[in-house]
């Protein structure tokens, strides 16, 4: 599913004669004077609003018409300080749109971003009667289910290289990218269980012999679904008399509710601790 399908279904509601969809090449979408977006061609020229946000309803079909109209989308890898996908998608169109390096060929159009980290997208432009509704439908469901950014996701990961160097140690963010996001947002409810510190001694070595006293230890529990940390503290007592492998394995986890039962705070309720799947995590989930 793409968008140059999407509206190639609706064109006689839409009123487009025709979508072109250009060629794919390495610099697509990348620099204003190379850039190459899809063009939907109208049967008859459309009265077009002024730029405005995905999420403005109120759009006014009171501008100039035209029988062009360009939809470029450009996916991006944000970070914590610069995710905001829509001040992204805004300034891109205005620049496109008022550069004299710009080869668009009309100035009519849409500036669709997509932030591949945060899951997110926006839009930006000047839009058509139908075309706003059309495009956020399409857009819901693309970022859910099309695998082509799934697989662009990947490729990114590898080329920064965000991967851990032990394979048991899943890192946060490759938790995310390998659950696919309708399996980690469903209604499944899903927990990531970092037990890496519920096990912690202290060494106390002597000539010729070496003890182990254990401390205190947490285990830190993460819920997607409401983004809700907690944090159960393990005492020392629970520990007594057992071996590091029947308190947890780090090789796999044989049964993760009875440790989060043995660690979990008084108020918590029973039905909480029946989940149906269990994530296990290393330190840098948090």
């Amino acid at each position: 599913m793409d968008l140059c399908q999407v509206l190639g279904q609706e064109l006689d509601a839409l009123e487009i004669e025709r979508v072109q969809k250009e060629t794919i090449h390495p610099r697509k979408s990348c620099k204003m004077n190379s850039s190459c977006a899809d063009f939907p061609f109208a049967a008859h020229r459309w009265q077009m609003s002024k730029p405005s946000l995905f999420c403005e309803s109120k759009d006014v079909f009171d501008q100039k018409a035209s029988n062009k109209h360009w939809i470029d989308v450009q996916p991006r890898w944000g970070d914590y300080n610069s995710h905001d996908i829509e001040r992204y998608a805004r300034a891109k169109f205005m620049d496109y749109t008022t550069h004299n390096l710009s080869i668009y060929r009309s100035r009519t159009g849409v500036m669709i971003g997509l932030d591949l980290v945060y899951n997110l997208h926006s839009a930006f432009g000047k839009w058509f009667p139908g075309s706003k509704p059309l495009l956020q439908q399409a857009l819901n469901k693309i970022m859910k289910l099309n695998h082509a950014l799934y697989v662009l996701r990947e490729r990114i990961r590898k080329g920064l290289q965000l991967y851990s160097s032990e394979p048991t140690a899943h890192r946060a963010i490759s938790v995310f990218i390998e659950l696919r996001y309708r399996d980690i947002f469903s209604n499944q409810i899903v927990w990531f269980v970092d037990d890496t510190n519920v096990y912690r001694v202290t060494i106390h070595k002597t000539e010729g012999n070496m003890t182990a006293k254990p401390i205190n230890g947490a285990i830190f529990i993460f819920n997607p679904r409401t983004g809700q940390p907690t944090i159960s503290e393990g005492h020392p007592h629970k520990c007594m008399g057992r071996t590091k492998q029947v308190i947890v394995t780090r090789k796999g986890m044989l049964d993760p509710l009875e440790v989060k039962a043995n660690y979990c705070d008084k108020g918590m309720s029973k039905q909480h601790l029946h989940r149906r799947q269990i994530c296990v995590s290393g330190p840098s989930l948090l």
